[in-house]
């Protein structure tokens, strides 16, 4: 019996780690389409102001390849490993949340208190925690990774709504 539980929670795990890729995919499409196209570098000898012959052979010959994407979609297994990576560190996160909640109240999961204060301070830690991962796992700079990170967890709460109005329906009738 242990085991059949074994599978089906492994199983689950690779179906949310699945839509958290998606999702993290779909939010590096729209970061994509906000920033747009990078322009192409110019090559460092076009920066002389002395050589003007070099300027017309620049423009004369083929332009450089513009890049597609400012930010580059990651595949789909490296998309499940950074939204593993960006659960443990909420995780983390919240983990040291709730240590410093324990410090100012009483009992921090209490319906009237800490509840709200975890929830209110838990979103802005995790967003931010996704942005440096994002820094660091894909090719990309802070403020894109943070659009990405914003993207994330929009469609994150989007999809966590339906399910849970999905729900609600089906209890509700």
């Amino acid at each position: 019996m242990g085991g059949l539980v074994c599978v089906i929670a492994g199983a689950g795990l690779l179906g949310l780690l699945m839509c958290g890729a998606l999702a993290l995919r779909a939010a590096v499409a729209v970061a994509n389409r906000v920033v747009g196209r990078p322009e192409p570098k110019r090559p460092a000898w076009i920066d002389s102001p002395d050589d003007e012959e070099n300027w017309d052979a620049w423009h004369e010959a083929d332009p450089p390849p513009r890049p597609k994407k400012a930010i580059p979609e990651p595949a789909v297994g490296r998309g499940m490993a950074i939204t593993l990576a960006a659960g443990g560190v909420t995780s983390l996160l919240v983990a040291v949340l709730v240590l410093a909640l324990e410090a100012v109240f009483d009992d921090p999961l209490e319906p009237d208190e800490g509840r709200v204060a975890m929830a209110v301070l838990t979103l802005p830690l995790s967003f931010v925690g996704t942005a440096l991962l994002l820094t660091a796992m894909l090719p990309t700079t802070f403020p894109r990774a943070a659009l990405v990170s914003f993207a994330y967890h929009a469609i994150g709460l989007a999809m966590v709504g339906a399910v849970g109005g999905a729900i609600a329906l089906l209890l509700w009738a």
